[in-house]
């Protein structure tokens, strides 16, 4: 009876030292069990768990998606290039200890001189600055259908104002004459943009 006493608090305590008392979740394929025997006789069962086996190292991404407080676009005379006014997205209500894992910002579709056939000229958009809520300013060339970025604001505070701007020209040339250059003006705007933040909290 001793014996069988004795071989049980010797499991318990090889076991109790196997597995950390943190662990998230029962592991769910059990590792080989080794039979040895110690210094005293006792029979010892061992089990050997890896790290990633007993603690969830990775914690949840989320994600939640912001519509534009305002349009983003540009208005040119022929031949003329620019940056649009500055807009922004309000992840103020994210948690304070939200990380960014990756961004991306979804245009919708754009409106090409307002839909007036009038207006001749033909506004092209060259690129996209983004500004993080930590002032980070990254620039990529425009994509119309869209941009991807999971590197450039990685671990940077997700929570805050983010900041878009484009830049463009007007591929029009001026002709000179007052009336036909008034014509070559342009535009093109995007009314519901949407900015993505997938992030975790730590």
């Amino acid at each position: 009876m001793k014996k069988v006493v004795s071989m049980l608090l010797a499991l318990s305590a090889v076991m109790a030292m196997s597995v950390p008392a943190f662990a998230a979740e029962p592991v769910k394929q059990q590792p080989e069990v080794i039979v040895s025997t110690n210094e005293a006789g006792e029979t010892v069962y061992t089990q050997t768990f890896t790290l990633d086996e007993l603690i969830e190292t990775q914690a949840t991404e989320s994600s939640k998606t912001v519509t534009a407080s305002s349009t983003l676009g540009l208005v040119l005379q022929p031949g003329a290039s620019g940056y649009s006014p500055l807009v922004d997205f309000r992840f103020t209500t994210l948690p304070t200890n939200a990380k960014v894992r990756s961004i991306e910002i979804d245009p919708g579709r754009g409106v090409i001189n307002d839909n007036n056939i009038n207006m001749k000229g033909s506004v092209l958009f060259t690129s996209l600055a983004v500004r993080s809520p930590e002032m980070n300013v990254v620039s990529y060339s425009w994509n119309p259908q869209g941009m991807t970025d999971n590197s450039s604001f990685y671990g940077e505070q997700a929570r805050g104002t983010w900041t878009i701007q484009v830049s463009g020209m007007n591929l029009a040339k001026p002709v000179g004459d007052p009336l036909w250059d008034a014509m070559l003006a342009g535009s093109l705007a995007y009314k519901s943009v949407r900015m993505t933040v997938s992030y975790v909290v730590e």
